[in-house]
Parts: structure tokens; C-alpha cells; sequence
């Protein structure tokens, strides 16, 4: 049920996290970093239980590659094939950033915060990837987002008859 939803996004968070900080460092200046440092530095933040920090990354992330992410996004009609995942990372880390932000917003109890989030992942970015390593594949940050509306709303339903 919703433990074990929880648990497998907890597995991917984590799988994920472990590909950045495999990735080699940018250049920790903002100005030059790439998209991957910063959502590489949100993952750090919310494995560490550091929120603000995975706000500050991700919205450094949104602010600076949401104009390329959005053209990526309308330049395509469905998924990119896996070996041209990488040509839209923009698109990806973008995507994952506002993810980020959504796990934090939902983990204070911000969940009117964690939806919108979502709903904009959704909306504006509904063909974004992220790599997991452990099992080598790419999962798709919209349809997770859609899965964690779901369990939000389920669980409101729940903690009312309770």
C-alpha cells in the first residue's frame, strides 16, 4: 500500500542521489555550474534533512535552465530513447529539482506546497527522465509526481476517518 509506495520512492531517491554524486564536479561557482550541480546539491541537501538548502539548489537550478528545459520539452512528443536521455538535461534536472523541492515541501508537511510542485512537473515537464544507476534505467519524474499526488490524497482521505 502507501508504506510501500514510500519506500520505493525512498529506494529511487536514493539511487538517484547515489549517480550524481557520482558525476564529476562542476565548477561550484553559480554562474558556471550545470544544471546536474545544483540538483546534484538538492539531493545532497535532502538526504541530509538540510530543506532550505534543497530550496535554495532547486530554485538556483528552475531560475537559471526553465527557459531550456521548456524548450527541450516542446521539442519532443514523447519520451527520449535512453541513449538520448542526456541531450535533454536541462529538461531532466529541472524536473528533478522541482522534485526535490516537492520531497522537502511533503517531509515538513507543506503538502498544498508539495501538490503545486507536482502539478508543475506535470504540467510543464512531463517528459523528463532520472537515471537510477543501481538498476541502470531511467524513471519518469511526471508519472512519479502523478504517483505522489495520488499517495497525498489517499492519505488525507485516510487521516480524516481516523
Amino acid at each position: 500500500g502507501i508504506m510501500y509506495k514510500k519506500n520505493i520512492y525512498s529506494f529511487i531517491l536514493f539511487f538517484c542521489n547515489s549517480a550524481l554524486l557520482s558525476l564529476s564536479q562542476t565548477n561550484p561557482q553559480h554562474n558556471s555550474a550545470s544544471s546536474s550541480y545544483y540538483t546534484q546539491k538538492a539531493w545532497n541537501a535532502l538526504i541530509n534533512g538540510h530543506f532550505e538548502e534543497v530550496h535554495q539548489y532547486a530554485d538556483i537550478c528552475i531560475k537559471k535552465y526553465s527557459k531550456t528545459a521548456k524548450k527541450q520539452q516542446r521539442s519532443i512528443k514523447c519520451f527520449p530513447a535512453p541513449e538520448n536521455a542526456t541531450k535533454f538535461q536541462e529538461l531532466n534536472d529541472v524536473a528533478t529539482a522541482l522534485f526535490l523541492k516537492e520531497r522537502a515541501f511533503y517531509i515538513r508537511g507543506e503538502n498544498k506546497k508539495a501538490k503545486e510542485a507536482f502539478e508543475e512537473i506535470i504540467r510543464s515537464y512531463s517528459f523528463a527522465l532520472c537515471w537510477d544507476p543501481e538498476k541502470e534505467w531511467h524513471w519518469k519524474v511526471a508519472e512519479a509526481a502523478k504517483d505522489h499526488i495520488i499517495l497525498m490524497e489517499l492519505a488525507h482521505i485516510i487521516h480524516e476517518r481516523i
